[in-house]
């Protein structure tokens, strides 16, 4: 008795008579959405973005070039922000001001009636 094994040495298979499998309709589907990108994908053959990389790519910072326009920006708007600021103190400072005014009058006021004064 002589042991076979089958797929591996002998071809002949004892399972002629199974059922085969077959590819279902989903799947059908999915392969030629697959076979249509891989034909996209050689049509247009993308390259890939490393190779078009230079070394003035990776190795010089473009901000460098404007950096005097950009702190000229940045000086012009912190200027124009503590004037806006000073303008809007003065307003402050007056009703303050006039409120301490005012204050002390009816407080002076307020003493004489009282006889404190």
């Amino acid at each position: 008795m002589a042991i076979q094994v089958y797929g591996l040495i002998n071809n002949d298979s004892e399972d002629k008579d199974a059922k085969q499998e077959k590819e279902d309709f989903d799947s059908k589907v999915l392969t030629l959405f697959e076979n249509i990108q891989q034909k996209i994908v050689k049509a247009l053959n993308p390259g890939a973005i490393v190779d078009k990389a230079t070394p003035e790519d990776y190795e010089k910072n473009p901000i460098e070039d404007y950096e005097a326009f950009r702190l000229g920006i940045v000086s012009g708007v912190d200027f124009l922000a503590k004037q806006l600021n000073a303008a809007l103190d003065v307003p402050k400072k007056i009703v303050k001001k006039t409120n301490k005014t005012f204050t002390k009058a009816l407080n002076d006021i307020g003493a004489k009636l009282v006889g404190l004064e």
